[in-house]
This record gives C-alpha cells, sequence and structure tokens, in this order.
C-alpha cells in the first residue's frame, strides 16, 4: 500500500470533531489549517488510535513523554483534542508551506517535515497528507481515486 492510500485511510477513519477541534485551533492562532489536518492524518498513521490508548495506560506508570495525536510533549498524558490544543499554537502559528502563488513550497514543507519528526517517512507521508487534505478541502465530493500525484 502506497502513501496515498494509508493517507486516505487515515484522513476517513478521523472523526469530525476532532478535525474540527485542529480548524478551530488553527484558525485562532494563524496557522495553515491543512498543514494541521495533515500533520494529523501522518501522525494518525504512525501512532494509530490504539497505540495512542497504550501511551495514555503508560502515562500512569511513566507521566513525561508525548502524547495525543499531535505527539505532544507533556508532563502527564494528553487526551487527542488536548494535543492538538497544545501543540498548533507551539509548532504551527506562523508555518508557511505554500509558495506567494498558493502553490506547495517543498522545500519549506520537507523542513517543517524534519523538524516535527524526523523520522525516516514522515517528509513523504506529510508531503501526501498535505496534497491530499489540500484537495480534500477544494473539492469536498472528489472521489479518492481522484487526488494529484504525490511522487516527491
Amino acid at each position: 500500500v502506497g502513501p496515498h492510500e494509508r493517507v486516505l485511510k487515515s484522513l476517513a477513519s478521523l472523526p469530525h470533531d476532532l478535525l474540527g477541534t485542529a480548524s478551530q485551533g488553527a484558525a485562532e492562532n494563524g496557522a495553515d489549517q491543512e498543514l494541521v489536518r495533515a500533520v494529523m492524518v501522518v501522525d494518525n498513521i504512525q501512532r494509530p488510535r490504539w497505540f495512542r490508548m497504550l501511551e495514555r495506560l503508560k502515562g500512569r506508570v511513566v507521566r513525561r513523554g508525548t502524547y495525543g495525536i499531535m505527539q505532544a510533549d507533556s508532563p502527564h498524558p494528553l487526551s487527542d483534542e488536548e494535543s492538538i490544543r497544545k501543540a498548533i499554537p507551539a509548532r504551527f502559528a506562523g508555518v508557511t508551506v505554500t509558495t506567494l502563488e498558493g502553490d506547495i513550497d517543498r522545500s519549506a514543507l520537507k523542513a517543517f517535515a524534519n523538524t516535527y519528526n524526523p523520522s525516516s517517512n514522515s517528509e513523504q507521508l506529510l508531503l501526501a497528507a498535505y496534497v491530499v487534505v489540500r484537495r480534500t478541502r477544494s473539492s469536498p465530493g472528489l472521489p479518492s481515486s481522484g487526488a494529484e500525484s504525490v511522487d516527491p
């Protein structure tokens, strides 16, 4: 399964209330809503809901860690909603990954991906997720097979 399919599956599995929390947080903090949502999609792939539940259980014993869908650092366990509210002002406010013309600035997106989560595949997944989220927002009825290519 390629990045595009993984992204579509992850996006479809995200609860609408989490997407709403992300949109509201992005608007309140001057953050790129599509970037916030794209990171949520990638983090949902890398740390699915069942894994985040185990992290919260671990937090009862070893408190400090990263928690929630946005991998927010905290001295205590966070819910997905709390991690979104904490991560957006700290890590997304003022970040721009598009050109003045509105195109994806791949070098800026790559730099953000490597700063946010320097794992080996996060850059490719983030690009795929950002493309899908942007396409979905501009064409809500777009079938999943109609998304643009995400080859680097």
